[in-house]
């Protein structure tokens, strides 16, 4: 379900066909300070380079990227208003979301399994955050930056976010504009890990310079 603003900025709300859609929206004030417990802010783009050193831009997204973030609720017993994964390039698996930024490993019924509490194989170990692989993804339209975050839909959890290093959990995705290396078709592509402690209907949101859109996903935590 596509919508536009008086301002001209563009909501996705990706709903099942079979699920009951939310009347209503959580507005939750965020902004660059904003601190969530047991999530660190991110260095902006430096968030990419884990830790090394890498060609990333100084800084992160601009301002104007910081919109509050505007996501469905859930009333008791309603259904997790998930959509199902689909091709957009032969280059990925399923994607999530309408675009121009969409997410790659989500199951085909945009579910994300996650180990909770991390056991000693995993990468998240010793951390209190478990998680799981995404890709996201950036359609050759777009070339602006990108910032992503989340909330649970259904309770008080958090949605964190790291890249590579799985020992820390952060608040935020930030990606900076640019044009994908020659052979990727115009996708950009950007690894990262989404960090989860707790079962449920979720959603992030992802703000670029002309949209913003949310992706429901329904978390599964696996005990080792």
């Amino acid at each position: 379900m596509r919508r536009r603003s008086s301002t001209g900025i563009l909501v996705l709300f990706l709903l099942a066909a079979a699920c009951t859609s939310t009347s209503t929206t959580k507005v939750i004030q965020t902004s660059p300070s904003s601190t969530s417990a047991s999530l660190l802010n991110t260095d902006g783009y430096a968030l990419l380079c884990g830790g090394a050193s890498c060609d990333v831009p100084s800084g992160g997204v601009p301002g104007m990227l910081w919109r509050p973030l505007s996501l469905p609720t859930l009333g008791t017993g309603e259904t997790c208003p998930v959509a199902a994964a689909h091709r957009v390039s032969r280059r990925y698996g399923p994607a999530v979301g309408d675009g121009p930024v969409l997410a790659v490993g989500l199951a085909s019924k945009t579910v994300l399994p996650f180990e909770y509490p991390p056991s000693k194989r995993s990468i998240f170990y010793g951390s209190k955050w478990g998680g799981s692989k995404v890709l996201w993804i950036g359609d050759p339209s777009y070339a602006g930056p990108v910032l992503i975050r989340g909330a649970q839909l259904d309770g008080r959890h958090l949605v964190g976010f790291s890249v590579g290093d799985g020992s820390t959990a952060y608040n935020n995705l930030q990606f900076p504009p640019g044009r994908a290396p020659e052979g990727n078709d115009g996708w950009r592509e950007w690894p990262s890990e989404t960090r989860l402690q707790a079962s449920g209907c979720y959603a992030y949101q992802v703000d670029g310079t002309s949209f913003s859109e949310v992706i429901v996903f329904r978390a599964v935590a696996t005990h080792p």
